[in-house]
């Protein structure tokens, strides 16, 4: 002002400074609104990132956690829809737990089961094929190695005691025929005729088929005719002496020359299997067999050469029929014998085999609700001819599929009448019982068995697990759950 300043001139240099000032404060307050806007829009940024990063990782966390139920439960990785379902509901609060047991109730999880169940019992058929087929193979290489020794043990008996054996060496031929031939052949269908259960002594059988067969070769060589006329002089022959016995040694010559000798240029060249026969049974006699036990193989096979072929001759020579009288009526009395044992042996079979029908068919009833058929008829008789009980059968009846297609029929008929509040009873475990658990499934402990019979009142379920339905029940043994398969209303 001593300069010349107005008053004025003051205010007005006042205030411009006051501007100044006022303008300077409100850019740094500016600036430093901006500063803090940055930091915030910063921290937001921030915020939202970290949050992004945890949302990831939480959803692939869910998508391990699906991922993996999928592959435990349904053997599979899940389809694009499946996964983001299940993962979206493990957003909003779903635990793993709940998230598997979604997925063992559902349908998939259930024909899952059923196709597993299907392809197991497949495989237990296919190894149950294979094991009775290798127990066959072994059963039939024990039979075999059996009837060769036996045929070993039986042909070394006859050579040793035929004049001149034919070198034939006997051995086995695969064929379900009943047959033998000289040339050595003899099949497992004769084996198995010779050495079938009912037969009471094989070896003599098998001794009368071997000894027809090395006959056809002795005849075809004329070997027989010299032997014969030796047992004729010797008379040492079991045979040759019974017949003897009843004539006088000249005659005897003259009635095997006659009767033998003769009737094997004629008769015998047209029947071969009669000589072969009637010098086998010699054989068999030589070699220390049983001959009666020898002629049930005749019987067997509806016929008996021996007899026949005496007595045709007879009928021709009329003035020897009461000096053979003896011999032909100690023959037929040693096949009628056989006859009768064989007729009461076959009685005996139709009885017991009557019998186990019986069984059988009440087995059937009792627990197929139904009468065999005659495939199953025949099944069951045969294996308990074999040895098996009433009780076998009855079990195996129990465990089979048709048993349990109806036990699971009525269990569903049943199922559907059972509910909370209602009495069951236990049915139809066939004497095993049913076994009462902590919890509804087939790893909780038991708590006690409830056998057949056994009343109970329903107080919780259903509930589904291991494929089954399960409700909980109480009664004296306590409170527990059980399978309702084995409930009845």
């Amino acid at each position: 002002m001593k300069g010349g300043w107005s008053e004025q001139q003051v205010r007005d240099d006042l205030e411009r400074i006051n501007k100044a000032v006022t303008a300077e404060q409100e850019k740094k307050r500016e600036d430093q609104l901006k500063k803090e806007f940055a930091e915030k829009q910063k921290a937001e940024e921030e915020r939202k990132r970290l949050e992004e990063e945890k949302n990831k990782e939480l959803e692939t966390r869910y998508v391990g956690i699906v991922t993996r139920a999928y592959k435990d439960i349904l053997k599979r990785t899940p389809d694009q829809g499946g996964l983001q379902t299940y993962v979206d509901f493990m957003k909003k609060g779903w635990s793993e737990q709940k998230v598997r047991n979604t997925i063992l109730n559902s349908e998939e999880h259930k024909q899952l089961l059923a196709k597993e169940a299907v392809q197991k019992r497949k495989e237990e058929l296919q190894q149950e094929t294979e094991k009775a087929r290798k127990t066959e193979e072994e059963r039939l290489r024990a039979r075999l190695k059996f009837y060769e020794g036996r045929i070993k043990s039986v042909e070394t008996r006859l050579v040793n005691v035929i004049p001149n054996p034919p070198n034939i060496n006997f051995g086995l031929v695969e064929s379900k025929e009943v047959g033998a031939w000289s040339g050595g052949s003899i099949t497992t269908g004769m084996m198995e005729f010779l050495y079938a259960d009912s037969v009471a002594s094989p070896d003599d059988q098998l001794a009368m088929v071997l000894a027809h067969e090395i006959a056809h070769v002795q005849l075809k060589y004329g070997v027989l005719i010299e032997m014969l006329n030796n047992e004729l002089k010797n008379a040492k022959e079991p045979l040759w002496a019974k017949l003897i016995a009843v004539v006088d040694s000249q005659t005897a010559e003259k009635i095997f020359n006659s009767l033998i000798i003769d009737g094997l240029k004629k008769d015998f060249s047209r029947d071969q299997e009669s000589a072969a026969d009637f010098f086998g049974l010699l054989f068999v006699r030589r070699a220390g067999f049983n001959v009666q036990q020898a002629i049930k193989f005749f019987e067997r096979q509806k016929e008996n050469s021996i007899i026949a072929y005496i007595r045709d001759h007879i009928e021709t020579h009329p003035s020897m029929r009461t000096r053979y009288e003896t011999l032909v009526k100690q023959i037929e009395e040693i096949a009628n014998e056989e006859i009768e044992k064989l007729r009461k042996a076959e009685e005996k079979k139709k009885q017991l085999e009557a019998r186990y029908v019986g069984i059988v068919t009440r087995a059937y009833k009792d627990i197929l609700k139904r009468t065999p058929d005659q495939g199953g008829l025949q099944t069951y008789v045969g294996l308990m001819k074999k040895g098996w009980s009433e009780q076998k059968v009855r079990n195996t009846l129990l465990g089979s599929q048709e048993y349990k297609q109806m036990i699971a029929k009525e269990t569903s008929q049943k199922q559907k009448s059972i509910q909370i509040g209602s009495t069951v009873t236990v049915v139809n475990t066939g004497g095993i019982g049913l076994r009462l658990r902590s919890s509804p499934g087939l790893k909780y402990p038991e708590i006690t068995n409830l056998p057949d019979g056994t009343r109970m009142k329903v107080i919780g379920g259903p509930v589904q697990a291991n494929g089954y339905t399960w409700w909980k029940v109480q009664d004296n043994p306590g409170t527990g759950w059980c399978v309702g398969n084995w409930l009845a209303p």
